[in-house]
């Protein structure tokens, strides 16, 4: 289990005047407040798989360990897998479309003894990836329902406040069929 603090959540910006006014103000502080919440949430996650892979917490030594004592990073110069020779490197910060909007997250950085950078197997975001599990599974549903790729595409660029291509839309639903086709039992819809 892994436990996010959230810590207290301050709305501004709402002032006095017309009920439109008031209620417009309102939905814009609380959208700002939920992105806020899914950004921490995946960045503690990302901060707990980092301390799990290299076997110590946030600023913690790398200690003596045994010679076999290997993790799931791999060094992209020297090809080490040792977690001894690792160790953190700041961030860097990248967008993430969910189904709550564009999110900004800070993506952990680990570099090697020799220099080099070590290639994280995360399992929250995977390398490259620009829309989130939740929204590829509501594209998904919606397709399934029978909305149209256009239909679609308006819904998440207004959410968003970004453009999604057709193109990227189309792949993202026929991975659902895709996994039947295979004879997988890959659910299109959120896992329970």
């Amino acid at each position: 289990m892994i436990i996010v603090p959230i810590g207290k959540l301050c709305l501004q910006g709402i002032g006095v005047g017309k009920r439109e006014g008031i209620v417009n103000g309102l939905i814009g502080e609380l959208e700002k407040g939920v992105k806020e919440v899914v950004k921490r949430s995946i960045d503690s996650v990302l901060e707990s798989e980092v301390e799990k892979i290299l076997k110590r917490k946030r600023h913690g030594r790398s200690k003596r360990m045994d010679k076999e004592m290997k993790g799931q990073a791999c060094c992209r110069k020297c090809g080490s897998h040792m977690v001894r020779d690792f160790w953190r490197n700041g961030h860097y910060r990248r967008r993430l479309d969910t189904h709550w909007g564009q999110v900004e997250i800070e993506m952990p950085q680990v570099r090697c003894h020799c220099g080099g950078g070590v290639e994280m197997g995360y399992q929250t975001v995977r390398k490259g990836q620009r829309i989130w599990d939740d929204l590829e599974w509501e594209m998904q549903a919606e397709y399934g329902w029978g909305l149209s790729l256009r239909w679609i595409k308006a819904k998440e660029d207004r959410k968003l406040g970004s453009s999604l291509g057709l193109r990227t839309i189309n792949e993202r639903v026929n991975k659902l069929g895709q996994g039947w086709k295979n004879g997988e039992d890959e659910c299109w819809m959120r896992p329970a």
